[in-house]
């Protein structure tokens, strides 16, 4: 799903896409320093300085900014999640794994009450299954990568596995961010989160923990042949 599905009026030029994150740069101050309480329209209209008529142009409503501003917000991690595996293509796969754990972390740490404030307006909307299709796209990208970095180790991740992977991942950060866990601002759950992708990527029995058996690959990566 596209964040312009959420909005009224598609910017296409650069003036309407400058207007559209100032919205939502000022949508994020409120919900920074104010509070996800504090977020009306005519409170948006007076921290960026445009008319009600304005925001009207772009969004139907406050949940309709909310929305979008989480879709673009998703849009955004991606292309950082990309520049960070483009820059890991040289290092071993593990390092690659722990560079973009890192960068979902620092991302729920820093965006945790914009993300809460966007679950709410999904639910006073009544549009999770659309919400769940947006978010599917971050899921699906998260889980090609890992396929890539395993298949650079000669392993291949099936689609099930690609699918748990991702889905564990985004799934515990999600759950902190809702909880406002102190577990984000600490170093554990980023190497759990790190131990559990890499060691799920391990070929060969010793990662089939309990079940060793020779001549038998691990249920989460299978060899090349």
């Amino acid at each position: 799903m596209k964040a312009a599905k959420m909005v009224r009026r598609r910017p296409r030029q650069a003036r309407s896409h400058s207007t559209v994150d100032a919205i939502y740069e000022a949508t994020l101050q409120i919900i920074e320093r104010e509070g996800a309480d504090r977020i009306t329209t005519n409170r948006i209209s007076e921290v960026s300085g445009f008319s009600i008529g304005t925001l009207y142009q772009y969004f139907h409503d406050r949940d309709s900014l909310l929305m979008a501003m989480g879709i673009a917000h998703r849009d955004r991690l991606i292309e950082r999640l990309k520049i960070t595996l483009a820059a890991s293509r040289d290092q071993p796969s593990s390092e690659a794994i722990s560079r973009l754990v890192a960068v979902m972390i620092a991302d729920a740490r820093s965006n945790r009450k914009m993300l809460r404030a966007v679950v709410r307006a999904v639910t006073r909307k009544e549009m999770a299954a659309k919400m769940i299709d947006a978010m599917r796209v971050l899921d699906q990208y998260i889980g090609r990568s890992l396929a890539e970095l395993a298949m650079g180790d000669g392993l291949a991740l099936s689609p099930a596995s690609q699918f748990v992977l991702s889905r564990s991942l985004t799934c515990v950060l999600w759950s902190a961010v809702m909880e406002d866990s102190d577990l984000l601002d600490g170093q554990e759950l980023e190497d759990q989160l790190r131990n559990m992708l890499a060691a799920a990527m391990i070929r060969g029995p010793e990662s089939n923990v309990g079940h060793a058996a020779p001549n038998t690959h691990s249920t989460i990566v299978i060899e090349h042949a």
